[in-house]
């Protein structure tokens, strides 16, 4: 099993600029492979857990909340924008993995997952055929987080929501999960710069999972952005190869990486970490075989031209 490696450094705030909202066609990131799947068999779908509003297109306004199907993750409609990614210090706190910072534009609205994968959505999936059954740690199913997920387990979800919904499903890439995260805002967190209390699920975030198990996705108020759970309850999947740091990194929000990588990178924190470790410019990485009970994660459908 893989370790998640962790920033330590506090970053300082940066000039935030949100542009308009772009219709343009997919957004940026990875591609899945465009050969359609066999078809497994079906189960019973499972209730969502919040309610959506459906259609939702390209150019459809930011917060609109929809999902494809009746078991599929709700989404939410993130506007284009760009965003200060990578931290800056003056004192010997610094941090390289976070560096250099560099002016990051998310060229396309994005269909961001509304919360990370639940444990509820997984078990369709596990009952049609698609995927193979994870570990709960005893804490319940249901709207918790997925998690004993590797970055293979992800991977027959997503091809599994591609073959119920015809649409492309991928993971964000570090840059658009950092911008999503960050719902708008220059603070460590997306809420201020401190962790306050009850805010999230960490070691000493003041709720009643802390340092114990994940909570129920939605636990906690939503950033800017109405995204559930950034930052906290578990860390995310992300599509990047793991690098020490931003040198050469795409001012696009593109991927970094291919499918040879002896570590990815993980994001937003966990249940049983330090609130340092939930600061939207920190970063952690993962063998890509490991699966832990601290690490789950969340979707980006794509607009098809």
């Amino acid at each position: 099993m893989g370790r998640i490696r962790l920033a330590a450094a506090w970053p300082l705030v940066m000039r935030f600029v949100v542009m308009g909202l772009v219709v343009v066609g997919p957004g940026s990131g990875a591609r899945a492979d465009t050969t359609a799947p066999a078809a497994p068999t079906t189960a019973a779908p499972v209730t969502a857990v919040l309610p959506p509003v459906p259609g939702a297109v390209p150019g459809s306004a930011p917060g609109t909340v929809f999902r494809d199907c009746p078991d599929c993750p709700e989404l939410v409609m993130v506007p284009a924008g760009q965003f200060p990614m990578g931290s800056l210090y003056t004192d010997n706190e610094a941090d390289p993995d976070e560096q250099p910072p560099h002016l990051v534009r998310i060229l396309a609205p994005l269909a961001f997952g509304r919360t990370p994968v639940t444990l509820a959505q997984w078990d369709v999936c596990v009952g049609e055929g698609w995927c193979q059954p994870v570990a709960d740690q005893g804490w319940g199913r249901g709207n918790r987080p997925a998690i004993n997920v590797n970055w293979d387990d992800v991977h027959q979800f997503l091809g599994w929501l591609r073959f119920r919904t015809g649409h492309v499903y991928r993971l964000p890439s570090e840059a658009e999960f950092e911008y999503a995260a960050r719902g708008g805002t220059t603070t460590r967190y997306w809420w201020g710069n401190t962790a306050g209390i009850n805010n999230a699920n960490c070691q000493d975030c003041g709720s009643e999972w802390d340092n114990r198990t994940t909570a129920p996705v939605a636990s906690f108020p939503p950033n800017p952005f109405g995204l559930y759970d950034m930052l906290g309850n578990v860390w995310q999947w992300v599509a990047d190869c793991w690098q020490d740091g931003y040198r050469g990194a795409p001012d696009d929000g593109r991927v970094r990486g291919d499918d040879k990588c002896d570590n990815r990178v993980v994001r937003g924190g966990a249940w049983d970490r330090k609130p340092r470790s939930l600061r939207a410019g920190n970063r952690g990485h993962l063998a890509p075989a490991g699966r832990t009970a601290d690490v789950g994660f969340r979707v980006i459908r794509d607009f098809e031209p």
